[in-house]
């Protein structure tokens, strides 16, 4: 999977997340972002 692509959704589910209040959610994008940020930093 792309690590943009990943970013982008992380971001999305951020946003969804700050909607909606839900700190879970917050969480969970803060998680993947980190995750695609360690998976690009390779490539960086």
């Amino acid at each position: 999977m792309n690590p943009l692509l990943f970013s982008i959704a992380a971001m999305a589910i951020g946003a969804f997340a700050i909607w909606h209040r839900s700190f879970i959610g917050l969480a969970v994008a803060a998680g993947v972002n980190a995750a695609a940020i360690w998976l690009m930093w390779p490539n960086l």
